[in-house]
């Protein structure tokens, strides 16, 4: 099979990672993964499948569902934080609905609200912005080396710290 192409053949693969032959890590590279998804998209495409059987025709329609899907869960950072816990078969906080307090990373996430909400200047705002930036970084360099408890924790600071740089930039707009 070509470099940037899907393993899309097997329609047992459920895991977005394995769908499209990337390593399982929060860093991907998302021009390859833009790459593999048009490459695999194209091997089930509907022009391709004119004049085969309807069973053909469906197999190909039910792979580029799956290939859609997996390509939206590994282009969220969210999403593809959620993958990397069910690959390691761990519980994904708040998943079920439940509410999920863990102190220390709420009180961060409130002193961070609060910073943001005491900004003087287009400067501070940057420094700020940076700061949880690099905090997310951090996270994601180490995510996939972590134990269950400490990546099941990583991931919920992961969620708040990512939320809250889409709201401030959205609101800084």
């Amino acid at each position: 099979m070509k470099r940037g192409a899907a393993a899309v053949v097997n329609p047992s693969m459920s895991n977005p990672f394995d769908i499209f032959g990337l390593p399982v890590s929060l860093r991907l590279d998302l021009e390859q993964l833009d790459k593999t998804y048009r490459c695999a998209q194209v091997q089930v495409h509907p022009d391709r499948f004119v004049g085969k059987t309807q069973l053909e025709q469906r197999i190909a329609a039910s792979q580029a569902i799956m290939i859609n899907d997996a390509y939206q869960r590994l282009k969220s950072p969210l999403l593809r934080a959620q993958e990397i816990l069910k690959s390691r078969n761990l519980p994904i906080p708040g998943d079920k609905g439940q509410t999920v307090q863990d102190p220390k990373i709420l009180m961060e996430i409130m002193e961070l609200r609060d910073r943001f909400n005491e900004i003087n200047g287009l400067e501070d705002l940057e420094i700020l912005k940076s700061e949880l930036q690099d905090s997310i970084h951090k996270i994601e360099e180490i995510f996939e080396t972590l134990n269950e408890e400490d990546i099941v924790l990583s991931y919920l600071r992961y969620v708040y710290l990512v939320k809250l740089h889409a709201e401030e930039s959205d609101r800084r707009r």
